[in-house]
């Protein structure tokens, strides 16, 4: 079976607004706080304050009911915050012990960053009065949230008498920034959500609803003149054991038990060839460690489950291959030998690619009443390339292109994709 397919789409790709005004600048103390939820070292008294005051949804730039503050300050290596949220019906307060990014409906604080100041992702840093961690990245493209990403982070929340307080660490490593010059320009947004008869967004900026990109409309900080990402090599062995012990029964007698080991060894490498350039590679890699899907229930539903990707080397800057149309589902590559994946960003150019192969081909059947996956018992070869570059003008190009392919399959997929943003409320 061959089958060969060429489209052309208007996607849409988010127009770089850099802030207008002046950036804040964020302090340098060389002086670590210690994370435990309460803001008493000497740092915090340095720190940058940010009031916490708009409230920017269901209302627009409406006066806070309640009283929030952040002390922010870096010092080469980690970004500290510090909340101090205030409440004066703390009993009304939520917070529950749960599963990481599971507390969406609680009390939250946290802040979002956009490390390249070009309005088109944003990291999320969420944290419930219990320290639980909510962490994603809003791509600006899609208009989509991903909580995959899991960052590693520090956060502890104490709830008190006047309310609850959150102290945060963020090593700077997690993000993707420009670290070619000596003071790097971040743009931020802090936040506060306050879920009572509704739920409240309340942020340290004010938001003009007529303009649909909020990351563009966030103020810039700068400083980090220490912080660097460095040519960074990972390099992760690790095997797998297994013992299978199985015996027949007849009825008559009892049959010796047979035994079957299984040894499976793999490799992942990740380098840091540029600080804007990554290298991701993986030989016969071992997803035990992976999260387990949620479950999902198949009855009475015409179309194929869909599953988000979980698996690291898929998922590592995996926004760098997002476009309006999901044209590359990594879910559908079941369990590859080997893969190779290179992403990065610089100066407007932001560029994607990996090949990986497959123990079989798995193939979605889509319908307009429904949609079947076949997974076709031979080994295939799978590829993705997306580019895009952004003019200062306001113009964006790009271009996506998947193949895939087997012994009795083909697939071909070429995109191309343009967006202009002439003003903040008109689009093309």
């Amino acid at each position: 079976m061959y089958k060969s397919m060429l489209s052309a789409a208007l996607l849409s790709v988010p127009f770089t607004t850099l802030a207008t005004s002046q950036p804040f600048t964020l302090p340098f103390i060389a002086e670590q706080a210690t994370i435990d939820g309460k803001l008493n070292e000497p740092s915090w008294q340095r720190a940058k304050k940010i009031t916490i005051d708009n409230v920017t949804w269901p209302y627009e730039n409406s006066k806070s009911p309640v009283t929030t503050h952040a002390y922010v300050y870096e010092d080469g290596e980690t970004l500290f915050i510090g909340f101090e949220a205030n409440d004066p019906n703390p009993e009304l307060i939520r917070a529950f012990y749960r599963d990481r990014d599971a507390a969406w409906d609680d009390d939250l604080v946290g802040l979002k960053i956009d490390s390249y100041n070009n309005s088109q992702l944003a990291y999320q840093f969420f944290i419930n009065p219990l320290g639980v961690q909510q962490d994603s990245i809003e791509n600006e493209l899609t208009k989509h949230e991903s909580s995959s990403w899991d960052g590693i982070w520090d956060s502890v929340g104490v709830i008190h008498e006047n309310g609850y307080t959150v102290e945060v660490a963020i090593p700077l490593r997690v993000l993707n920034f420009d670290d070619s010059v000596a003071s790097k320009t971040m743009a931020m947004e802090f936040l506060r959500f306050l879920p009572r008869s509704e739920r409240l967004r309340i942020s340290s900026m004010q938001i003009d609803h007529g303009n649909n990109c909020w990351i563009c409309q966030m103020p810039s900080y700068q400083g980090f003149e220490q912080a660097k990402q460095g040519n960074n090599v990972a390099i992760i062995p690790s095997v797998v054991l297994g013992k299978n012990d199985t015996r027949d029964i007849d009825g008559s007698e009892v049959a010796d038990w047979q035994s079957e080991n299984n040894t499976e060894a793999s490799l992942d490498v990740k380098w840091g060839i540029t600080p804007d350039i990554t290298l991701n590679a993986t030989i016969n890699p071992d997803f035990s460690q992976v999260e387990a899907d949620v479950a999902q229930l198949s009855v009475n539903n015409n179309f194929s489950l869909f599953f988000p990707e979980k698996r690291a080397f898929f998922l590592d800057n995996a926004d760098y291959f997002a476009s309006t149309l999901n044209l590359i589902h990594t879910r559908n590559i079941a369990q590859p030998d080997y893969g190779t994946k290179i992403t990065g960003s610089k100066n407007g150019h932001t560029f994607a690619g990996f090949i990986a192969n497959d123990t079989q081909t798995n193939v979605l059947i889509p319908g307009n009443l429904g949609s079947s996956l076949v997974a076709l018992d031979e080994k295939g070869e799978n590829g993705a390339l997306r580019y895009r570059y952004d003019f200062e003008s306001g113009l964006s190009l790009g271009s996506t292109a998947t193949h895939r392919q087997s012994e009795d399959y083909k697939n071909t997929v070429y995109s191309i994709d343009s967006k202009y943003k002439p003003t903040v409320n008109d689009v093309f």
